[in-house]
């Protein structure tokens, strides 16, 4: 299993990041991936652990907007110009002060997808 990985300082607000999701079978990547699923608990699972946490706690679900931030949301930069890639917007609490890191997993049921995250919160680096 790789991580997509990111640095950012603790207690980030509003943080989008870009994410590949891509199908478990194959490795192809999941272009597409539009509508209700995404909004509904049957056809996602969104979920963070931070660092020394004993289980993972469920991110709610979004349909997400390009550029804008929305904790749990989940847009297509484009099915043409980037296939796979996708925004996403990391709940605040996963980025709080008092731990190293936090993971995030992102499972699409409905299409097989899965990207892993694992972002550092870092105080001594020069970063957004």
């Amino acid at each position: 299993m790789s991580f997509q990985q990111f640095f950012v300082k603790p207690n980030r607000k509003s943080l989008i990041i870009p994410v590949f999701m891509e199908v478990d079978v194959g490795g192809a990547l999941a272009t597409a991936i539009v509508g209700s699923p995404i909004s509904t608990p049957a056809g996602v699972a969104f979920s963070y652990l931070r660092e020394g946490d004993a289980a993972h706690t469920v991110i709610t679900s979004a349909l997400g907007v390009l550029g804008t931030w929305t904790a749990g949301s989940l847009k297509e930069f484009s099915t043409t110009a980037a296939p796979g890639m996708y925004q996403f917007g990391v709940p605040d609490a996963c980025l709080a002060s008092g731990r190293n890191v936090g993971f995030v997993d992102l499972m699409l049921a409905f299409t097989a997808s899965r990207a892993h995250v694992r972002i550092h919160l870092v105080r001594s680096l020069a970063v957004n």
